[in-house]
């Protein structure tokens, strides 16, 4: 064990000082570092007394009112660690010194003191300041690490059970939760998804619930079931094109057809055995006109009418006409037309005489 530190930090130090420093016949003795205990304030000497076999389990004997410290090798004010701490169930304390701290107080500086204080450093089996009682491990964690109750997950509704005074905890997971398997720690860290055991055939996609308890499977197409494991016989076309807006000015609405597809018999099926609708809507919007531009079109409007009034007139004077030509001079088996015609020419030539005689 000696050896084994010795040599790695002889590769970690000048080969100069290393020779000279550490040597092996140090071993098993911390003690035999050179000026292992001079350079240490509140030293009373060159005394070092080893505690064990590693580099750092020595001792420096301290001036009255001085302890050693163990974890920071040196020695701090006295203090009674068995009065303190309780003996049986803190594993080492160490006394924290005095600090002033220098904080923000209305924007100036203000110095405060924190006095020293003794820290007990419990066994894994125990809590407190002083480690006075027996630790819960589903309230506290060991060593710095998660309490049981954050490893069981309480807060979303698992449990912690275990005894206090020991290290150990069981847990019962929440729903959508279960055991990470990587950590030695019983726990519930890990979501739980009901597509851990489930496989959706023919390439289907498995979707869990939050809480992992369901699931749903979503098929490929030309498939359907829980596990898309059942071909699909009857089967929607793809969408046809988006319907003109029926506004003719603002909102108005489009429409978009399907047809339920009879897979097997290649043809239309009647009943619309299809899961779904067989259309769908979709908002639209018409430009509207300007008063201006309205008002263009209204005196457009009124004048194709006009023409079109007297277009009537017209045809209906040129038939009148036509008419009147054909009885006049035209031969028919018409004995009306006949008669009607031989009145006219009368009246037609007293007008001719008439006009002579005056």
């Amino acid at each position: 064990m000696c050896t084994k530190w010795l040599n790695s930090d002889r590769k970690n130090s000048p080969s100069s000082e290393a020779d000279d420093i550490f040597d092996i016949s140090m071993c098993p003795n911390p003690c035999l570092q050179s000026d292992i205990c001079d350079n240490k304030p509140h030293t009373s000497g060159k005394d070092c007394t080893p505690v064990g076999l590693g580099k750092t389990d020595y001792r420096c004997e301290c001036m009255a009112g001085y302890v050693w410290n163990p974890l920071s090798l040196s020695c701090d004010e006295s203090f009674d660690c068995n009065v303190d701490c309780e003996p049986t169930s803190t594993r080492y304390c160490s006394f924290v010194p005095a600090v002033e701290l220098s904080i923000k107080d209305v924007g100036h500086d203000r110095l405060i003191s924190r006095e020293g204080h003794l820290r007990c450093d419990c066994y894994p089996e125990f809590e407190g300041d002083r480690c006075q009682r027996y630790r819960n491990p589903c309230n506290t964690g060991a060593d710095g690490k998660m309490s049981g109750n954050e490893m069981c997950r309480v807060d979303y509704g698992g449990t912690c059970s275990a005894s206090a005074g020991f290290n150990h905890y069981i847990c019962k997971c929440p729903k959508g939760y279960q055991r990470k398997k990587a950590l030695r720690e019983d726990n519930c860290l890990d979501k739980r998804s009901a597509c851990d055991s489930i496989i959706c055939a023919n390439n289907g996609v498995c979707h869990s619930s939050l809480d992992g308890e369901k699931f749903e499977c979503v098929c490929t197409p030309g498939f359907e079931g829980r596990l898309c494991e059942e071909p699909i016989v009857y089967q929607w076309t793809y969408w046809s094109d988006w319907s003109s807006c029926d506004s003719l000015c603002g909102q108005g609405w489009q429409v978009s057809h399907r047809v339920c597809w009879n897979r097997q018999r290649g043809g239309q099926d009647a009943k619309q055995r299809c899961p779904g609708n067989r259309e769908t809507l979709r908002v639209c919007h018409k430009h509207c006109l300007t008063e201006i531009q309205a008002s263009h079109y209204i005196a457009i409007g009124l004048l194709l009418e006009l023409l079109f009034r007297m277009s009537i007139v017209i045809l209906l004077c040129f038939l009148f006409v036509k008419v009147l030509f054909d009885m006049l001079y035209r031969e028919s088996d018409y004995v009306f037309v006949r008669y009607l015609r031989i009145v006219l020419l009368d009246l037609v030539k007293r007008a001719v005489g008439a006009r002579q005689n005056s």
